[in-house]
């Protein structure tokens, strides 16, 4: 009995331990973009899944390549994000992050800043949308 608590115990920490460095590294998906340089088919992915996994799914997408200092791979999620969800809180926060992190890369997107982005719903996000 010891040795199977043992052994459990020695998953579930190693499980706690990785899972940490795992979501840094990613995922698959996201390695591709970043070597490829292209997120367009990660877009295309993200948006054909059900319309109630996509706000997350773009979330976390765009969370890891932010992360990740990938910036402008980062941008057509954002966009996609913008475009379908524009009044939701975290489509204000990324929209928020790029206006003040980013104010290049959000210059190359004014068109998609002053369509999409609303100052009073942004202004009630937090650190972390």
């Amino acid at each position: 009995m010891l040795t199977l608590l043992l052994i459990i115990g020695a998953i579930v920490f190693v499980v706690v331990l990785l899972r940490p460095i795992l979501l840094r590294m990613g995922g698959p998906r996201i390695r591709e973009v970043i070597e490829s340089g292209d997120s367009q088919p990660l877009v295309e992915h993200l948006i054909g899944l059900p319309e109630s996994a996509q706000l997350n799914a773009l979330n976390d997408a765009i969370r890891q390549l932010w992360n990740a200092y990938e910036r402008e791979l980062a941008l057509p999620l954002i966009r996609a994000l913008a475009e379908r969800f524009a009044d939701d809180r975290i489509s204000q926060y990324w929209l928020e992050q790029l206006k003040r992190v980013e104010p290049e890369l959000a210059a190359q997107e004014e068109q998609l800043i002053a369509k999409y982005y609303r100052a009073e719903i942004a202004a009630s996000c937090g650190s972390f949308g």
